[in-house]
């Protein structure tokens, strides 16, 4: 499934305190003590003849605490490259012919067939990395959202370098009286390393309206993607190939405590951690943790504290001489809820609602959030902006056990995806290979006097806007698609041509908002 990483620009204000004279939840204020934030793109090469490098980062630090004005928000973003035109010697692109050398280090002469030089067309290596943060105040008021989204790439292919410096003489011809020594070509396999990282360290102290420190409850959601197209080239026998690629997951409280972990749907804080004040995580392909095993890794991490801090960074750093060209794309995007939004008992409210047409609009949601719209037996969740769903992190209590699912893509065809129970969480990405951008849960009862429905979301951005539609009868909705389960393996049929004209109508809105952002 593609991965569409999207930057988000983010427009952020100030985090301000504002009084109510009724309110449904305390007003917090959220501020930076520290934050770092790096971005780096390296690419370089190693040979007998040339070594060059291309570097370009940012490595910023501030410290609140100390006097620093921390801005509240930021980007970076570097791209180096290598080509044939960096280097003062002939450069050639070697393509494999018979077999290969034994060493890539070795000497060889073009006449020996291992390769069949030809002028490049491409870089040899390129890479960037890029990262933004935004720290800003809920729509309602009474909570704040730190958002951060990084992103790395690489490529390197194997090159050569001809040297003309060195000479040969050629055997005696037979019935010659002398000899004769002329120029020989030597040509020196290189190694390519890239090198790039993107991370954010952010601490964050928080206070009530009286400016007293708070313990407040918080939602954070992480979500890594690995290009599942990426190379690692060949690393056959012979061949160098090296190198480290992992992401990583620092969360530290005071004043609270991480009430849960999970990734997935394993519970990594019994698993993997012995204090509920600190949670750490890697995921890499060095063998120095646990190896990644799918394109994605999504992180949900609840609790209360007073004292936040988030550090999580991608990272990777390899080498290689290889026919096979080596690629690397990983992205990450953070959230983290503070109160309002940040649990089930204080979601965020729709910014645009219409009771009588039970339609909701929800701008610049951040992803792990709470969102909670007026009650109906089924609803309708629709992106309208460059975004997709990715997940239901939970389902509330007190609306029922047992939920159905169906997921729609952006051409409208519908995945039958089964029942959920209140307990479960949902990953899109591993139900379906389509990029859902509209989902239908059913079976809504109303057992709760004090919220309509709230809903805990992860989206393939860190911000997003959708809209909720209740859908008084699902069974009418549903009957003029054809529809597939998420166990068979098949394209869905269009909807069929007996297509409710309200139906119609309501998938044309959804796509008409999304283009029109």
């Amino acid at each position: 499934m593609m991965n569409k990483a999207v930057a988000t620009s983010l427009v952020v204000s100030a985090i301000t305190c504002i009084p109510y004279a009724v309110q449904a939840a305390p007003i917090i204020d959220v501020q930076f003590r520290t934050l770092s934030h790096n971005v780096k793109a390296a690419a370089l090469t190693r040979s007998a003849g040339e070594n060059l490098s291309e570097v370009e980062s940012t490595d910023v630090t501030f410290h609140a605490n100390q006097g620093d004005d921390v801005p509240l928000q930021g980007a970076a973003t570097h791209d180096v490259s290598i080509g044939h035109t960096n280097f003062t010697h002939d450069v050639r692109r070697p393509f494999l012919v018979d077999s290969k050398p034994e060493k890539t280090n070795a000497l060889h002469t073009v006449d020996e067939p291992f390769f069949n030089y030809q002028e490049p067309t491409e870089n040899f290596a390129e890479a960037s990395a890029s990262g933004q943060y935004s720290l800003r105040e809920t729509s309602g008021g009474k909570g704040a959202v730190f958002n951060y989204q990084g992103s790395i790439e690489g490529l390197s292919r194997l090159f050569a370098i001809d040297m003309d410096s060195r000479r040969s003489c050629a055997v005696y011809d037979a019935g010659s009286d002398g000899s004769s020594c002329g120029p020989k070509r030597v040509s020196y396999l290189t190694t390519t390393r890239l090198d790039a990282s993107t991370s954010v360290d952010a601490a964050f102290d928080i206070f009530d309206e009286q400016g007293n420190k708070a313990s407040t409850p918080f939602s954070m959601h992480l979500n890594f993607l690995t290009d599942g197209t990426a190379s690692n080239g060949s690393a056959e026998p012979g061949y160098f190939y090296d190198g480290y690629r992992t992401h990583y997951i620092d969360v530290r409280t005071d004043g609270g405590e991480i009430t849960s972990a999970t990734r997935g749907a394993t519970d990594l804080l019994v698993a993997e951690n012995t204090s509920t004040r600190q949670f750490m995580a890697e995921r890499s392909d060095n063998g120095l943790a646990q190896n990644i095993t799918s394109s994605r890794a999504d992180y949900k991490i609840t609790g209360e504290a007073e004292y936040l801090r988030l550090n999580t960074e991608l990272w990777s750093r390899k080498s290689l001489a290889d026919d096979v060209p080596l690629t690397i794309k990983d992205s990450v995007i953070a959230s983290i809820v503070f109160g309002e939004g940040a649990t089930q008992a204080n979601p965020i409210m729709p910014d645009v609602s219409d009771d009588e047409r039970g339609f909701y609009q929800f701008s610049s949601g951040a992803s792990g959030a709470w969102f909670d719209p007026i009650v109906f037996e089924n609803y309708l969740f629709s992106m309208d902006s460059d975004s997709f769903f990715t997940d239901i992190l939970s389902f509330p209590t007190g609306f029922g056990a047992n939920f159905g699912l169906y997921g729609f893509d952006d051409e409208d065809n519908v995945f039958d995806l089964g029942n959920f129970l209140f307990t479960d969480s949902v990953d899109f990405t591993h139900l379906v290979d389509a990029d859902i951008t509209s989902f239908l849960v059913t079976g809504i009862e109303d057992d709760d006097d004090t919220h309509q429905f709230p809903i805990q979301l992860g989206f393939s951005t860190s911000v997003a806007d959708f809209s909720m539609q209740g859908i008084e009868d699902a069974a009418a909705f549903l009957a003029s698609f054809n529809t597939t389960s998420n166990d068979v393996d098949a394209t869905v049929s269009e909807p069929g041509t007996l297509a409710v004209l309200s139906i119609a109508c309501m998938l044309m809105s959804m796509r008409l908002r999304k283009h029109s952002k």
